[in-house]
């Protein structure tokens, strides 16, 4: 892995340390080299002292955490909308309801 691929992947690393699913964790855990750095809390990962292959599998599972997040989103998104949609043909509905009625 090239030096640019890395200092992505740890700018990326940084970015979601606070939400890392438990995967992403153990993997990191078990992938660490030295396990004194590792505690409950805390893990502290030099990427160049890691394989090519460690940081890849590392970088897949950051995609995949990623691509997963965008897909919920996406659908949460789209029920917001649905949602929004049902309504305001609800609202409709009734509005032409109560016009039928002589109701205002």
């Amino acid at each position: 892995m090239s030096g640019v691929e890395k200092q992505k992947l740890r700018i990326e690393l940084e970015e979601l340390i606070a939400e890392l699913p438990d995967n992403i964790v153990n993997f990191l855990k078990e992938s660490t080299l030295n396990s004194s750095e590792v505690t409950e809390d805390e893990i502290e990962i030099g990427t160049d002292a890691l394989s090519d292959d460690t940081l890849f599998t590392l970088w897949k599972l950051l995609d995949d955490y990623l691509f997963e997040m965008k897909r919920r989103l996406s659908s949460s998104e789209n029920n917001d909308i649905d949602m929004q949609k049902e309504y305001e043909f609800r609202d409709s509905t009734q509005i032409c309801d109560r016009n039928a009625s002589g109701t205002n």
